[in-house]
């Protein structure tokens, strides 16, 4: 098992670029990395979509990083925010990644 890190982080743009302040940043252990990134996208499209959680949710953007703190995944909430917008005007039903 291999351990990895899933930061939630603020995306702020500026004069220099965008920089991220991190928030939180949790543990995960996996067998590989492919399977954490699938667990962690997973897991932030149900919680951004549930209906009682979008109000809460204070990060931009949700990084899985390796052992070294190495950036394997990054996810950004714009991004399932923008698939569910596209789903309803489309007519079709929203679905997970692919």
């Amino acid at each position: 098992m291999a351990l990895f890190r899933v930061r939630e982080v603020k995306l702020w743009e500026g004069d220099k670029g965008v920089t991220m302040t991190p928030l939180r940043e949790y543990e995960l252990e996996s067998t590989r990395a492919s399977a954490a990134v699938e667990e962690v996208r997973h897991f932030l499209e149900i919680e951004i979509l549930n209906l009682t959680v979008p109000q809460k949710i204070d990060f931009d953007a949700v990084l899985v990083l390796d052992a070294n703190r190495v950036e394997v995944a990054r996810f950004l909430v714009s991004d399932i925010w923008k698939r569910q917008a596209d789903a309803v005007e489309s007519g079709t039903t929203y679905a997970h990644w692919v």
